[in-house]
């Protein structure tokens, strides 16, 4: 996990789920977290109420209590941003932006031995209790013994359980290092203190409308295709796309690195338009995005090895031919052998390959008599 963490009042800003193997969140995707409300994003109702529907049976609150709790939820666009060690990845249009919207971006100094201090104590306390209310939501073994999409959950499910739990129990949990001067006695709840802070300051910085969440989100260059837009593996596509499809022009995309549920096109009219995902409901099944990138990772070292495989198959190929024609074996005996080399058996069905996972294969057992 990686978040943002408003140092004076313990309020968590943006919080963003992702693998270990995707390497560091980029700045601009907490920026959009943290500045752009999410009640105005684009889509959000919607992508709320499926992503409601989706999760754990067992819910802290319903659906329009969680409506109603996210709209208090604190946005603000921050004056300075305090950066952990390899915490986020800084570019070269995060360091624009931040210059447009005047943030200044600081590093953490090096903590002394023992130090209690900064954000990343409060990130070490709220993973370990939304742990535990991760596992006290999963439902019994024996209740999803036949079902591993309610056994296991997804990256976006574990998202959706981590904004609520945010959003209904740590903004709401009273902290003891969050105490007013003339309140001693009584630990605030961030949300609490957020207010006091706020109403001693005056003012604060206005958060980003709707159509800025899309603008700080990485972006990249994309044809419009007969079926869509290419993206990650993915097909993304909607009717506002039609009257641009197969013309050959690039267009500008931005996406969420760890949201793929929509991305958001600049068509000629200026403007960026949600455009969803073609099979969504995949977002939802565990370990997909992951596979799909093991899969990609597979078939790319197989296709770079492909050429040195095929000139050994074909010298394979042509020994079997040559022993079959001097001992004056059969032409389908050698055939035979020759599949049964490759791992396919004389019938015609596929077979497990010698030495991958040695799972014994009668056909190409049989095609070695």
């Amino acid at each position: 996990m990686t978040a943002a963490v408003d140092q004076a009042s313990g309020c968590v800003l943006a919080a963003v789920l992702h693998p270990l193997q995707s390497g560091p969140v980029e700045l601009s995707v907490l920026l959009a977290e943290m500045a752009v409300p999410r009640p105005l994003r684009p889509g959000w109702p919607a992508l709320l109420e499926e992503a409601h529907a989706g999760g754990p049976a067992r819910r802290l609150m319903s659906l329009p209590a969680r409506i109603e709790a996210t709209e208090e939820r604190p946005a603000a666009v921050p004056e300075t941003l305090v950066l952990g060690h390899r915490a986020a990845g800084v570019t070269s249009a995060v360091l624009a932006v931040c210059e447009s919207l005047g943030i200044s971006l600081e590093s953490a100094p090096p903590r002394p031995a023992g130090a209690r201090r900064g954000a990343l104590p409060a990130l070490q306390v709220l993973a370990g209790l939304f742990s535990r209310h991760a596992v006290a939501a999963r439902p019994p073994a024996a209740a999803c013994e036949n079902r591993a999409d309610e056994a296991y959950w997804s990256i976006p499910q574990l998202q959706d359980l981590l904004d609520e739990w945010i959003t209904g129990v740590w903004h709401r949990r009273a902290q003891e290092q969050l105490r007013h001067p003339l309140l001693p006695r009584a630990g605030l709840a961030p949300q609490e203190m957020w207010q006091v802070l706020l109403g001693a300051a005056g003012r604060m910085p206005l958060p980003l409308a709707g159509q800025h969440y899309g603008e700080l989100l990485p972006g990249r260059r994309c044809a419009v295709t007969e079926l869509g837009i290419r993206l990650g593996g993915r097909r993304y596509d909607d009717a506002c796309l039609d009257e641009h499809r197969g013309r050959g022009h690039r267009f500008e995309v931005h996406h969420h690195p760890h949201d793929a549920r929509q991305v958001f096109v600049r068509l000629p009219d200026g403007q960026l338009h949600p455009v969803p995902w073609a099979q969504c409901g995949h977002a939802s099944r565990p370990f997909d995005e992951l596979l799909r990138r093991r899969t990609g990772a597979v078939l790319a070292h197989r296709a770079a090895g492909s050429g040195a495989d095929e000139g050994a198959e074909a010298n394979a190929g042509a020994d079997a031919d040559g022993c079959g024609e001097r001992t004056g074996t059969a032409p389908s005996a050698a055939k035979a052998r020759k599949a049964a080399a490759q791992g396919v058996g004389g019938t015609g069905g596929t077979a497990v390959k010698p030495g991958g996972f040695g799972v014994y294969d009668a056909e190409a057992e049989a095609g070695q008599w």
